[in-house]
């Protein structure tokens, strides 16, 4: 009887062991249905921390104690990001043995691993990689690439510099802009008229929305609440709202002003255009054109461009100047097209259109012919292909070289018209005052946000701030930034260049050119230049790019009066 009672104690054990066979067998693991939003991944947008969202459905196979490994790897397969407290693997326990679980990773697009340890990853393709380790019986590994990306605010930049004056009876102000969208995929350009000035002023904004990066205008019809503009002076703001990865950003911030009259005055008239020689050989000395601007109020914008007789939709060389009065005027070319190659031999039309408040200008032209050309190297100034020696500025182009700021492009050329952006004009400087060592290293981390050590002109900048030269944007849209690539102005130029005159600068209440106004941080700068013949004229055009020939002029001229 006491055998047969034992029996029944191992049946019913071994019938309710049984009952949890099932679980003692796993099935395979499963990692499935990847998701990886945004794609790209937008990294450094200013003012958010953006988030990437790496989601995966995970099935343990019966395994209470899963281990996942999940990682970021770049295109060469390097780690850059693991998740978790170990580099190696993840354990997770499973909720419920057997079921799919739904996994939600978050990651900001910082290393936290090697160089990567802290630091924003490069643009490039990563992979997302999924590895859940079992026992028994099959290992699974899932990956799913992306693309990571640092945020690139819109920017803004004129087309043509809005007229100073604007007469209302003229027709509509305009805003003439180029907008690049960068990482947004959308922005909304506002521009904002305030005026008039010290007679309670009133505010309008016109606005548009823009899908695409491309040329727009946005004009007023010199009307606020319906009701015309009264006569005075007015300010102005152009800029772009955008988002990116959902966050809310900003371009940079045009401004200016103009004044406004509801008097009619005459149409400015062009006449006079010539040309001199009539047959242009690039190779033998520069061409040079000429105009008389008549009935100008001083505020007039003047279009020059050289066009192919046979083509004159779109000019192979163009010039625009701002502010001009009446008088006679000369433009210098030396036959290099604005995509910095050699104009074709062939018939051209030198023309000269232009507007004043909204009075357009009746063009006039005249016809020249450029003919074949013998690149002669002993006809060239310091070696450049592109400058003759009879150039005018050939002694200042020779002494830039010879420092070691302005060596000239690869294809050994100068393009001595083109403008220089700000990173550019750092590294000039900095070579032109001997302050600048290849060999040592000025950089403990990046000077600013959109400078990073991947940028060419990263030791330069570091440089320029340790030496205080450099200070970056202290207000507005781009407070704390530099804007490396952005063409630089002729006050930033001065502002850059002086820094390291040992001279004095005048006082910010000193006056100089007629269009710079006292108290603003370059006054002094603009009165140095004023008295030292750096910039001639009556007025400087403070904010109107700088080309590699002004900058060699303005250098040369410094050290022709010793303090360079």
């Amino acid at each position: 009887m006491q055998k047969n009672k034992s029996f029944l104690v191992w049946l019913t054990t071994t019938l309710v062991v049984g009952l949890t066979i099932p679980v003692a067998f796993a099935a395979n693991s499963k990692v499935e249905n990847i998701s990886i939003t945004p794609d790209p991944f937008y990294t450094q947008i200013p003012g958010h921390e953006a988030k990437l969202s790496l989601t995966y459905d995970w099935n343990s196979g019966g395994h209470p104690d899963g281990k996942i490994t999940e990682q970021v790897k770049d295109s060469s397969g390097n780690i850059v990001y693991y998740f978790g407290a170990s580099q190696v693997e993840n354990t997770r326990t499973a909720n419920t043995p057997g079921l799919n679980e739904y996994i939600n990773l978050e990651w900001n697009g910082k290393g936290n691993i090697g160089s990567y340890n802290g630091q924003y990853v490069p643009d490039g393709t990563y992979t997302f990689y999924v590895f859940s380790k079992v026992d028994t019986p099959t290992d699974t590994t899932k990956t799913k690439e992306f693309n990571v990306k640092k945020a690139e605010l819109p920017d803004l930049q004129w087309v043509s510099v809005p007229n100073a004056h604007y007469y209302s009876g003229s027709g509509d102000y305009k805003a003439n802009f180029d907008l690049k969208l960068a990482a947004a995929s959308t922005a909304n350009v506002k521009l904002k008229i305030v005026g008039p000035e010290n007679n309670n002023p009133q505010e309008k904004v016109i606005s548009a929305i823009k899908n695409a990066s491309g040329k727009y205008t946005l004009s007023w019809d010199g009307k606020i609440g319906g009701v015309d503009a009264e006569a005075g002076k007015y300010n102005y703001t152009l800029v772009a709202e955008g988002k990116i990865s959902g966050f809310d950003v900003l371009s940079n911030v045009l401004t200016g002003s103009f004044n406004l009259s509801t008097s009619t005055v005459p149409n400015p008239v062009v006449s006079d255009v010539t040309v001199n020689p009539t047959t242009f050989n690039p190779s033998k000395g520069q061409i040079t054109f000429g105009y008389k601007l008549g009935s100008s109020t001083g505020n007039t914008t003047i279009n020059a461009s050289v066009y192919k007789s046979s083509d004159s939709s779109i000019p192979v060389k163009a010039w625009t100047f701002n502010n001009q009065s009446s008088g006679s005027n000369t433009i210098m070319w030396d036959g290099i097209t604005k995509d910095m190659i050699k104009a074709e031999d062939g018939s051209y039309i030198f023309k000269v259109s232009g507007s004043d408040g909204g009075f357009n200008i009746v063009p006039a032209q005249t016809s020249f012919v450029i003919t074949s050309t013998v690149n002669d190297s002993s006809e060239k100034c310091a070696g450049f292909k592109d400058v003759n020696k009879n150039d005018a500025d050939c002694d200042a182009f020779t002494y830039v070289k010879g420092l070691g700021a302005m060596t000239g492009n690869p294809d050994g050329t100068l393009a001595p018209n083109d403008l220089l952006q700000r990173d550019q004009v750092a590294k000039i400087i900095l070579e032109t005052f001997n302050k600048f060592n290849s060999s040592s290293n000025y950089c403990s981390g990046n000077p600013f946000p959109d400078v990073t050590s991947v940028d060419w002109s990263y030791q330069y900048i570091c440089r320029g701030v340790g030496l205080g030269m450099i200070t970056g944007y202290k207000a507005g849209a781009d407070a704390g930034y530099y804007r490396p690539s952005r063409s630089v102005n002729r006050v930033e130029f001065l502002a850059l260049l002086l820094r390291n005159v040992s001279d004095t600068m005048p006082s910010n209440n000193s006056a100089s050119y007629s269009d710079i106004e006292l108290g603003q941080w370059f006054t002094g700068y603009a009165k140095y230049a004023k008295d030292n013949n750096l910039f001639s004229g009556s007025k400087l055009f403070p904010t109107a790019s700088t080309t590699r020939r002004e900058v060699a002029q303005t250098i040369y001229k410094l050290h022709q009066l010793g303090k360079i």
